[in-house]
Order: C-alpha cells, then sequence, then structure tokens
C-alpha cells in the first residue's frame, strides 16, 4: 500500500497536466446589470441601461428609475461589461459585490466559461486614471 500512494499521487499529476485549462481573457468597458441592459437591447436601445439610472415604461409613460442598475445587482441579478465595440460579456462572480461600481469602466480577467461569459479572477475599476483591485471575494 505504500509503494502505491506514490505512484497515485504521479498519476494525478500527469492526469493534471494533460487536462486543457478554459482560456484566459481579459475584457474592459462599461458595468452593467443584465437584467436591464439585456430588455433594453432587446428593444434596440441598450443605451437606455448602460448607466446605473434607467428609463422604464410605468402607466404607460417613461420614467426614470435612480441607481436602478445598483437595485438590480443588490438583489443578485448578474452584471456584465458592455465593451467599446458592443460585445456583452456575462460576469460570473458575486453581483452584489460589484453593486456600487455599475455604470464605472471596468476590466475583467478570468476564464472564458462559455462564449460571452467570463469566470473571473480579478476586476478592477478605472478611478482618477489608475486601475483599482474590486474582486470580490470567493462566491459560495
Amino acid at each position: 500500500m505504500k509503494k502505491l500512494f506514490p505512484m497515485f499521487i504521479v498519476a494525478l499529476f500527469a492526469i493534471a497536466a494533460t487536462m486543457e485549462t478554459a482560456p484566459k481573457i481579459t475584457v474592459e468597458g462599461t458595468l452593467v446589470d443584465t437584467k436591464c441592459y439585456g430588455m433594453a437591447s432587446a428593444m434596440g436601445k441598450p443605451e437606455m441601461a448602460i448607466g446605473n439610472d434607467h428609463m422604464v415604461m410605468k402607466n404607460g409613460k417613461m420614467m426614470k428609475v435612480p441607481s436602478c442598475g445598483t437595485a438590480c445587482a443588490s438583489m443578485g441579478i448578474p452584471t456584465g461589461v458592455v465593451t467599446e465595440d458592443g460585445k456583452t460579456y456575462i460576469i460570473i462572480t458575486s453581483a452584489t459585490a460589484l453593486k456600487d461600481h455599475v455604470s464605472q469602466h471596468v476590466r475583467v480577467t478570468g476564464e472564458k466559461a462559455f462564449e460571452g461569459g467570463i469566470l473571473a479572477g480579478k476586476v478592477e475599476v478605472k478611478e482618477n486614471g489608475k486601475w483599482k483591485d474590486v474582486t470580490p471575494g470567493a462566491m459560495m
């Protein structure tokens, strides 16, 4: 049994070395809540949900909802990054931890989880021309 254990460990390392890892990517753009941004995009007006204050229809009239993006992220609705070229990436991390940064310029580095999805390893916000690390803690 004592001789098998080292061989087992070596076999695990060999398997781990041959496994493919997800590609690392970095995306940069505006942090949005995906619910409002997705709905606005479906209506052909994504600009309505790029900031933190959103326009919604109520009683047949458009009205401004202050801090709507923050409210959505506070409820756990996933956040996303909209790049300058209009691509959207869903950030797989705690939305509530990013709620105070909705509408800010962010840079997210992590693993490509799926097309349009990034498993965040590092999240940074640009403040006063410098990047500030705001990476959320581990997800449950």
